[in-house]
């Protein structure tokens, strides 16, 4: 095995969040790794950095972890993220990566983050704390890609995390969670409505802003700006 195709997980972790280069410019992302020729492998770096998130970026500040989430989740600057639909690798494998989700925003951005985005709207596209809220509109996992009903695991996993995510007590996470629900509302409204309807029952002392979004997400309406 060459070197391009030996690099580390903590290795790679360095090289994608110890810097701080706009992510404007993603050649300062280049990584000696032909990642695409190692799915499983890449799988397996972002299942272990979002199950262990909240250890693993705590020594990055929140700039660097914002452009380094962006990097690896926007079909923008890199292809990491398609290895979720690879289906040359196990279901299982790559839902178990979908759950991890949970804990990104269970032990990272819940702790991280602000109860609300603020500054300039360019400021807040390039917060970490936008990053939470966008989360499931990042990814380029949408109903309409993977609807197939030869794939249900795929979309009741994402549906899931979406609703484990509701179940985090803060109220960016929760909107994060609202977020994804409302963009998966026009394949899967009743379902969707359920989960919210669930979640607002559950949970009856969350802020009326949140709940307000979440009415708003039963419907299938939620924002591309906050």
């Amino acid at each position: 095995m060459d070197g391009s195709q030996s690099l580390g997980f903590e290795s790679w972790i360095v090289l994608i969040f110890d810097h701080f280069q706009s992510i404007e410019s993603p050649s300062n992302y280049d990584i000696p790794w032909d990642y695409e020729a190692e799915p499983e492998l890449v799988l397996s770096y972002l299942t272990r950095l979002f199950e262990n998130a909240g250890a693993l970026l705590t020594p990055y500040t929140d700039p660097q972890v914002s452009n380094g989430l962006e990097y690896l989740v926007s079909p923008n600057f890199s292809n990491y993220m398609f290895v979720l639909q690879d289906t040359n690798i196990a279901m299982e494998k790559r839902i178990r990566c979908i759950e991890a989700f949970y804990y990104l925003f269970s032990t990272f951005f819940a702790v991280r983050c602000e109860n609300e985005i603020r500054g300039t709207l360019l400021e807040k596209i390039r917060s970490l704390c936008w990053k939470c809220y966008t989360w499931y509109d990042l990814i380029p996992i949408h109903a309409n890609w993977v609807s197939d009903a030869s794939q249900p695991e795929f979309n009741d996993a994402m549906l899931a995390v979406m609703q484990k995510t509701l179940s985090v007590s803060h109220p960016l996470c929760q909107k994060g969670g609202l977020h994804g629900l409302g963009l998966w509302h026009y394949t899967y409204p009743e379902r969707v409505e359920r989960i919210i309807d669930q979640f607002i029952a559950e949970f009856p002392n969350i802020s009326d802003d949140v709940r307000n979004y979440a009415q708003q997400a039963r419907r299938g309406y939620v924002r591309d700006w906050h």
